[in-house]
């Protein structure tokens, strides 16, 4: 195994890269911590508002996913994962 880092100007992702016979497999590691694991937690909740022909609220269910690591707790957004693995495919892709 070894651990490589790549930049972006926004976000710092660290890999960890295992080599399998011809396969290759990077991990997005925890920036805090360097762990490899995360669990995925939702959120859930109502948000009320006002419509211009009615007089009652209407709400919407809302599910938010989030990514915490599972050594230090520090949590990611799925926009932040999702931006970590396109920095890693265009590590490779170079």
């Amino acid at each position: 195994m070894a651990g490589r880092q790549a930049s972006d100007l926004a976000t710092t992702v660290v890999l960890e890269e295992v080599r399998m016979n011809n396969d290759i497999q990077d991990f997005f590691l925890c920036d805090n911590c360097a762990n490899k694991n995360f669990a995925i937690v939702h959120n859930f909740s109502l948000r009320f508002h006002s419509v211009n022909f009615a007089d009652r609220l209407i709400y919407d269910r809302l599910v938010d996913e989030v990514y915490q690591c599972t050594k230090c707790h520090k949590i990611f957004s799925k926009q932040e994962m999702e931006e970590g693995l396109r920095l890693k495919r265009k590590h490779r892709e170079c």
